[in-house]
């Protein structure tokens, strides 16, 4: 699969700032995509521990919370849940088979977003529980996510075998969990980002082929790009 296959070749870094009793430290975490691990660099003492845990066949995204690193999985599809203060995973979070899990943002305390590229929906999930909370109908094979305020902004590419199209955004209110707006956006919208002064942009990689990528912005509550 191709969406498979682009997975392994991303490298995801963050910068977590982790409370280890009354001292803080500043750690880089990147996400091997190749070798199925998480490596990490304390920017302090620039010391690198490499691989230290392993995580899914296929990973796609890392985010951090607090003192946990959470990792989203295509292959076994999932979230697996890392303790930073001990390195090591404390639980896995199991999502529905086939569904191809992309991204994922935190939405309450413990319930996260998360989009399906299969199932064409967006994934509610308590972590804690690691109960399913319901989905989302979105576009077809969401990918990046996007949580500012009470909106959740999904990107869905279309998908490679309908040649990325319908290429939209879809804005889910979270209060009530419903898609209140689909923009159109050009072709094959990945990543979704909230700048400083309140723009949300938009990366649209386009087909690889004979359509380039481009980047688009919008003003936070507006209805059109």
């Amino acid at each position: 699969m191709l969406n498979k296959t682009l997975s392994t070749m991303l490298l995801t870094a963050l910068l977590v700032a982790a409370a280890w009793g009354q001292e803080a430290s500043r750690v880089l975490y990147t996400l091997n995509g190749l070798a199925q691990t998480v490596s990490k660099m304390s920017l302090e003492t620039l010391v690198v521990q490499n691989d230290f845990v392993t995580v899914g066949v296929f990973p796609n995204r890392i985010h951090a919370r607090g003192d946990k690193v959470y990792v989203v999985n295509s292959t076994p599809p999932g979230i697996t849940i890392i303790d930073v203060t001990s390195d090591q995973v404390v639980s896995n979070v199991a999502l529905p088979e086939g569904s191809n899990p992309w991204d994922m943002e935190f939405v309450e305390d413990e319930k996260v977003f998360v989009t399906s590229i299969f199932a064409n929906a967006v994934f509610i999930y308590d972590l804690a529980t690691g109960d399913s909370l319901g989905a989302i109908e979105v576009g077809i094979a969401p990918q990046g996510l996007l949580v500012a305020g009470e909106k959740a902004y999904v990107a869905n590419t279309g998908g490679f075998v309908n040649g990325f199209t319908p290429s939209t955004v879809s804005v889910i209110d979270i209060p009530t969990r419903t898609v209140t707006h689909t923009l159109d956006v050009p072709l094959n919208p990945q990543e979704i980002e909230l700048a400083p002064d309140g723009t949300i942009h938009v990366v649209c990689t386009g087909n690889f082929a004979d359509v380039a990528g481009r980047s688009i912005g919008r003003a936070a509550g507006r209805e059109r790009v």
